[in-house]
């Protein structure tokens, strides 16, 4: 399926979002947001991802 990946338009087989953000190789600290909204770290196991969806991922930046 096809989704936005901070901005950029990605092929992706997972439907759930902990196996698509193992599917990137995404690791470390990061934040999350499906079309805008959030999700908690506690719910990426159970939650889906569909079509045209744009996910956002998020690192933290240290500053000062």
């Amino acid at each position: 399926m096809e989704v936005q990946v901070n901005g950029e338009t990605k092929q992706v087989a997972s439907a759930v979002l902990q196996e698509l953000l193992q599917e990137l190789a995404f690791e470390g600290d990061f934040a999350v947001a499906i079309n805008s909204e959030f999700v908690p770290r506690s719910l990426y196991a159970e939650q889906t991802i569909k079509e045209g969806d744009q996910i956002d991922v998020l690192s933290p930046i240290a500053g000062g």
